[in-house]
Parts: structure tokens; sequence; C-alpha cells
């Protein structure tokens, strides 16, 4: 499993992060905190389930990518400038245009 470590840049967004409060992205940007252990169960069983996914790459079809292969960054206009939202769906099949 390799650990993905970004700098966050303030007018960039990750489509993970804004399922949180505005407040709390505020705080967790600007602030040090504390994570509980047991609190990161989840995140790991996620990047276990991530990591099967990403090595049956072999088996799937052709028009199928995986996460690694797909990323995007939207610019948005907002009020108070310029401002991106980026992410990597899981998989991306091209002949249905599906996301998952």
């Amino acid at each position: 499993m390799t650990e993905d470590i970004r700098e966050p840049r303030v007018d960039t967004y990750s489509t993970t992060e804004i399922l949180n409060p505005p407040k709390q992205i505020y705080l967790m940007r600007n602030n040090d905190y504390y994570v509980r252990p047991m609190d990161m169960t989840w995140m790991l069983f996620g990047s276990a389930f991530h990591g099967i996914v990403e090595d049956q790459r072999g088996n799937l079809p052709p028009d199928y990518s995986v996460e690694h292969d797909n990323s995007f960054r939207v610019e948005i206009d907002t009020p108070a400038g310029k401002a991106y939202l980026t992410g990597r769906p899981d998989q991306y099949q091209e002949s249905t245009k599906t996301l998952t």
C-alpha cells in the first residue's frame, strides 16, 4: 500500500473532502489535529479493497480503467474566484460511460 500525500492548496478541493462541512474542512486545513487509530480502521479496509481491485486490472475488459488510470480536475467559477475540484473514480467503463 502506498501513501498518497498531497500538499493542500487553498483553491483545490477533492471530491472526498467536500463530503465534510465547510467549517470542518477549514479547521482540518488550518489546525493540527489528532486522529484516533480506531477511526482509521475503515480507511485501512478501503485501501485494502482498492488494492484488490487494482490487482485485477488484467482481468477486466479492455474498455475498463481503474482508479490509478483515471483522474480529473475541474475548474469552477465562484464569487470568490476560481476553485478546482479533483478526484479519481474507482472504475470507469468507456462503452457505457459508467463510473463506479
